[in-house]
């Protein structure tokens, strides 16, 4: 029963099908920046794209965006992923939104994980 568990988020202007992970109890969201792109500069979403130093970008982006670096850990892997607070988000009591590169499923169910 999966898809009891996608329930519709909304960034901005901008609607999520996102998976609640009903284990994590972290006070961010991890979403894909393909569904992102309509509310975060083309400029930012380039750099994101094209460079694979998060430092660098966030150097570059940190105050434009007020990002913050967010070491994430699974079972499988560690990494740093860039995050950021979005002035308007309904859907979950959680307020950071970690940029994720890639895609969190080859069938865009869901695009974002809560």
């Amino acid at each position: 029963m999966l898809a009891a568990n996608i329930f519709e988020l909304k960034i901005g202007e901008i609607s999520i099908p996102c998976l609640l992970d009903t284990g994590n109890e972290t006070d961010y969201i991890i979403a894909e920046i393909g569904v992102l792109r309509k509310i975060l500069p083309p400029e930012f979403c380039l750099d994101f794209a094209q460079k694979d130093n998060i430092v660098d970008i966030f150097e570059k982006w940190h105050e434009k965006l007020n990002l913050k670096i967010l070491p994430i850990n699974s079972l499988t892997t560690a990494t740093l992923l860039l995050a950021f607070t979005p002035a308007h988000i309904e859907g979950t009591n959680k307020k950071i939104v970690a940029i994720h590169k890639g895609k969190l499923t080859q069938t865009e169910l869901y695009r974002a994980i809560a």
